[in-house]
């Protein structure tokens, strides 16, 4: 839900029935609407240091890849801890 909300946030126009969404190699959303899935699968997705989302807004032909991590709460404490 959170990865379909974000692509309506970001300004696009499309029609939220026709977004499909992709955990790793798992469809999770199909045409706006949740694709069965076992949690199993999606655990394991997300257990790996690289994961990738993929989301398809069924809007035409144009493509965009972004990279992102995950700042872990050790690293914005140890990063805070000093000025520059």
């Amino acid at each position: 839900g959170r990865i379909a909300a974000a692509a309506g946030q970001s300004g696009v126009r499309f029609d939220q029935k026709n977004i499909s969404i992709w955990i790793g190699p798992h469809l999770v959303v199909k045409n706006g609407a949740r694709a069965p899935v076992r949690q199993t699968l999606l655990d394991r997705a997300f257990a790996k240091h690289d994961i990738s989302i993929r989301v398809d807004l069924a809007a035409g032909q144009a493509a965009a890849t972004a990279y992102t991590c995950d700042l872990s709460t050790k690293y914005v404490e140890l990063n805070s801890a000093y000025s520059t």
